[in-house]
């Protein structure tokens, strides 16, 4: 008895149905990747806040200063002058990549507290390329200048309101990958972000980076509040370029995701 082969025809529309389910699953599954790695943030900023308040408890109900020391004194900096609040709460979850985004690994760049592993700016103690963020202006503690660089001490976290509308940490990322990605945001400029990739490094870092990491996440921002829950969000950014008089009088609502300057209860 002869063998049936399939004929031409036949075997291109074998291939031409193959080609068309796999354009219609391929971005199922993409999405599905995307979605499970949002999850994962998530999960991962859920983990972190809960260090935070377990570092709450054990300094008197205060929240970890965004960092201490003199920015960018020493180079290399063997002395430990510079230390972020990532390090101050890591001995409670101890695990540098719970820190860090899940769309953006593996961006994990961290030395433990203590070690001395490598040279020049990496001696720093904190985390290299940190795609977490604390928020320095509404709920951790904050510095400013006058005459000289102040550093507060973290609010008391018994103290304020609006726990579940502020933002404790947010997911961030510079859209070029600087060095030392962003361990805080700033209130102001992460809600006026330059959402040109072009713009200048320098000039706009701060303003990009939380826009940027929204990219991984389906355009929303991944957060977790002070009450520690998570999810993300969006329409939080104010129009481009706008004023800090814009700023002054926008949705309180909007302005009590990012904080208030320096008020302990705000």
């Amino acid at each position: 008895m002869a063998k049936r082969a399939f004929t031409l025809i036949e075997l291109l529309v074998v291939i031409a149905i193959i080609a068309i389910l796999a354009a219609i699953l391929f971005p199922v599954f993409a999405a599905a990747r995307q979605s499970a790695r949002t999850t994962t943030t998530l999960s991962n900023l859920k983990q972190v806040s809960a260090a935070v308040l377990m570092y709450v408890d054990d300094n008197d109900t205060r929240t970890p200063q965004v960092y201490y020391g003199g920015w960018f004194t020493g180079y290399p900096d063997v002395n430990w002058t510079f230390v972020t609040w990532n390090t101050l709460v890591y001995k409670y979850v101890k695990s540098g990549e719970t820190m860090n985004d899940a769309a953006r690994l593996p961006a994990v760049y961290f030395h433990p507290p203590g070690s001395k592993a490598s040279n020049g700016k990496d001696q720093f103690n904190w985390f290299g390329w940190a795609t977490m963020a604390g928020n320095e202006r509404g709920l951790f503690g904050w510095w400013e200048f006058r005459g000289g660089w102040i550093f507060h001490q973290g609010r008391k976290y018994s103290s304020q309101q609006n726990l579940s509308q502020r933002s404790m940490l947010l997911v961030t990322r510079d859209p070029r990958d600087h060095e030392w990605g962003s361990f805080i945001y700033v209130n102001f400029d992460a809600a006026n972000p330059n959402t040109d990739p072009k713009a200048s490094q320098e000039t706009y870092y701060w303003n990009n980076n939380v826009w940027a990491a929204q990219r991984y996440h389906r355009d929303r921002v991944c957060t977790v509040f002070a009450d520690t829950h998570a999810k993300t969000v969006n329409n939080i950014y104010m129009p481009p370029n706008s004023s800090y008089t814009y700023w002054s009088n926008w949705d309180p609502e909007k302005k009590a995701f990012w904080g208030d300057d320096v008020s302990a209860t705000k």
